[in-house]
């Protein structure tokens, strides 16, 4: 039985974030949540990632990247097919309402608040992310 407060656990995210400490913190938090997570340094990595690999139950994505940009990023993994609707969450340290609509005109879904908490992290996974494996296998 999944636990009502990590309805998440046992998904699987992206995450994406150019900065090596904010990569490994955000790694280290969805394990404790039992997620498992694959990390790219950049834009275009994530956007090789998941043209070999869309099996993703949501990605977390670092909207202020050097080669590329998360809104940049989350437009061209809207565009790829079978992502669409894959949720993709902002990890940003924009906080103020007026950012909110360029990060949705992206394509993201909602925003979390760098520096990460575990438990605003916990909060916007239960929201947003519900693993397929999960889901599959209490359909069988």
């Amino acid at each position: 039985m999944i636990d009502p407060q990590r309805q998440f656990a046992g998904a699987r995210l992206l995450v994406v974030d150019d900065a090596d400490i904010s990569a490994e913190l955000a790694a280290e938090m969805l394990q404790n949540l039992d997620v498992t997570c694959v990390v790219a340094s950049e834009g275009s990595a994530a956007l090789a990632i998941l043209a070999v690999d869309s099996n993703f139950d949501g990605i977390l994505l670092d909207c202020e990247m050097p080669d590329m940009d998360g809104y940049a990023t989350a437009q061209a993994i809207r565009a790829m097919a079978g992502l669409a609707d894959v949720p993709i969450l902002a990890m940003t340290g924009h906080t103020t309402p007026e950012d909110m609509p360029h990060i949705l005109e992206s394509g993201m879904n909602a925003r979390i608040t760098k520096p990460l908490s575990l438990q605003r992290l916990s909060t916007e996974l239960n929201l947003w992310i519900r693993p397929r494996a999960v889901a599959a296998s209490a359909g069988s």
